[in-house]
């Protein structure tokens, strides 16, 4: 017997994904490593990285990726252990881009929004996925981040999308709940399994 395409348990025109934490990961172990080879205090280079408007600037293409070392690393008083943190590519999470290639089989609309520095799209190439997707949202280019609910209208006016007729993933609840405010089906990213089950019959 023939083998089945892959369908939508719900027809919606697009289906719209985050970036890390779903399919980029980064290794949790490596910040504690760092900090042990740099002499640093615990959490102090995710703390020092991720101060919350330092990164709403990078998002937002306000910062560059080398400007958000060098403040980093201002911050941390160690610009080496900043970059080292700051250039990691993560890993591809491949389990998801055969989900994502199922989705694609269905005809399905696939968006990619992520919040972004200026080196994403040399990332998505590296990781062979700049083609993957039918629209690319990366934010550092637009002026708006996840979770402003600004962004997601947009999305879905390029998309040209009822925010209704969407769905979409992430691995952070505030994105979740901004994009539930604009009227999007949205779901908190915690696994494939998960996410293949609510989109795939």
């Amino acid at each position: 017997m023939a083998e089945q395409s892959p369908r939508l348990k719900v027809n919606y025109d697009a289906i719209i994904f985050d970036f890390d934490g779903v399919f980029r990961h980064f290794d949790p172990k490596r910040q504690k490593q760092l900090e042990n080879k740099y002499q640093l205090a615990p959490d102090s280079l995710y703390s020092a990285a991720f101060r919350q408007q330092d990164y709403l600037e990078v998002a937002k293409g306000v910062l560059t990726k080398a400007e958000w070392i060098a403040k980093t690393g201002e911050i941390l008083g160690h610009r080496p252990a900043a970059k080292e943190f700051l250039e990691d590519h993560g890993r591809l999470d491949d389990t998801m881009v055969d989900l994502l290639e199922d989705i694609k089989l269905t005809g399905t609309t696939v968006a990619l929004l992520t919040n972004s520095t200026c080196t994403i799209h040399d990332e998505l190439k590296m990781f062979g996925l700049i083609d993957s997707f039918d629209y690319l949202f990366t934010t550092n280019t637009i002026g708006m981040a996840k979770p402003n609910k600004d962004i997601f209208e947009h999305v879905c006016k390029e998309i040209d999308v009822a925010p209704t007729n969407a769905f979409f993933t992430d691995d952070l609840a505030e994105n979740v709940n901004g994009a539930r405010s604009v009227g999007l089906n949205a779901e908190l990213f915690t696994s494939r399994e998960s996410t293949r089950d609510t989109l795939l019959a």
